[in-house]
């Protein structure tokens, strides 16, 4: 930037070392050690490159004409610096502000949504990155699986369905969208799952006694419902396996793999009528049988990582069944269901009798 004393040089002047002066105090120290880079986001323009890879002490410590001077720094990318040295200021934020760049903001907006609620990635700064990943650390949250917590499977890719969190936890963002097995898609929905833990827990501390359990919104209310009906001497029908199960686990495989595996699952079960058998299925579509089971064995892949402890409640539930003499033919529906979401180990998908 030319040394020239204009009014908004000398502003910008001024505007440095109100913020410096701040973050030279000892409870920002933690913050000195990283680089300014630290507080980009991806959709920053305009960023004093020149000054990134500093460490945010050694910019602090270095005289405001001096930084000015920089061979590519202008008078736009001093604001951008500035904007830059609020945001390692303020860290944690709670909504966006206005800021005298519209394309820029101090104060990045942390609920990461966009206007239609969707997720945004390239609002993600290393500072949010970190705190995140504390988050999931302090919850002791390592074990968990991408795939149990994300939105939606579908826009997750099946190979990192069972990755756990510990994967991530010494992963910087550079680092993560630098790895060749990470494209963008596979980075957006790794941030979603670290970011909703956060929104979750990131004000809750752990507990000496108590312990927190995450688990798709579906779960609690059909766990709840098998263990009333294993314990009580009610009898239960078909009917009531169907509102509180079947129907309940089909919403979820609309989810996480699309309206063709639901309607086919729907038509296994018999939802709207009579079972329909997989050669009639495959007659319907004009493909293979193997490619219906092939469909099929989806929901049994969201299962086992959505919800891996339905296998033992489903035995609970199914020698309720059996004790209260449920019919034949109804049994057969139990069993057609059990087998689409936890087939036996020697196979995919086991074929119930109506195949």
């Amino acid at each position: 930037m030319a040394n020239v004393q204009t009014a908004a040089s000398l502003m910008l002047a001024s505007n440095f070392t109100h913020i410096r002066d701040i973050l030279l105090d000892e409870q920002f120290q933690s913050r000195w050690d990283k680089p300014l880079a630290y507080w980009t986001l991806p959709n920053d323009r305009r960023l004093p490159i020149a000054l990134l890879g500093r460490p945010l002490g050694e910019i602090l410590k270095t005289p405001f004409e001096q930084l000015a001077a920089t061979p590519g720094i202008g008078e736009k990318k001093i604001k951008t610096l500035l904007i830059l040295l609020q945001r390692a200021q303020n860290e944690v934020t709670v909504a966006q502000e206005e800021s005298e760049d519209p394309e820029m903001s101090a104060t990045p907006n942390l609920s990461c949504l966009d206007e239609n609620g969707i997720f945004d990635p390239t609002v993600v700064s290393e500072a949010m990155w970190a705190d995140w990943r504390e988050t999931v650390k302090r919850h002791d949250m390592l074990d968990y699986a991408l795939g149990r917590l994300t939105p939606t499977l579908q826009e997750m890719p099946t190979v990192i369905w069972h990755t756990p969190l510990s994967n991530y936890l010494d992963v910087s963002l550079a680092e993560m969208r630098a790895l060749k097995t990470h494209g963008e898609k596979r980075v957006r929905v790794v941030l979603e799952v670290f970011y909703l833990v956060h929104r979750l827990l990131g004000k809750s501390q752990p507990s000496d006694h108590l312990e927190v359990r995450l688990v798709p919104q579906f779960v609690q209310p059909i766990e709840n419902w098998i263990r009333q009906s294993v314990s009580g001497d009610v009898i239960l029908t078909l009917d009531d396996v169907r509102q509180n199960v079947i129907i309940p686990l089909l919403d979820q495989v609309k989810i996480d793999a699309g309206i063709a595996v639901y309607l086919l699952a729907q038509e296994r079960l018999g939802v709207n009528g009579t079972p329909m058998s997989v050669r009639a299925q495959s007659r319907r579509l004009g493909v293979t049988r193997a490619r219906v089971y092939q469909l099929l064995d989806e929901c049994a892949k969201i299962m086992e990582v959505r919800w891996p402890e339905g296998k033992m409640m489903f035995r609970e539930l199914e020698r309720k069944l059996e004790k209260q003499r449920m019919s034949e033919d109804n049994l057969i529906i139990f069993d057609s269901m059990r087998d689409l979401y936890y087939p036996k180990p020697q196979t995919n998908y086991v074929a119930p009798a109506f195949a």
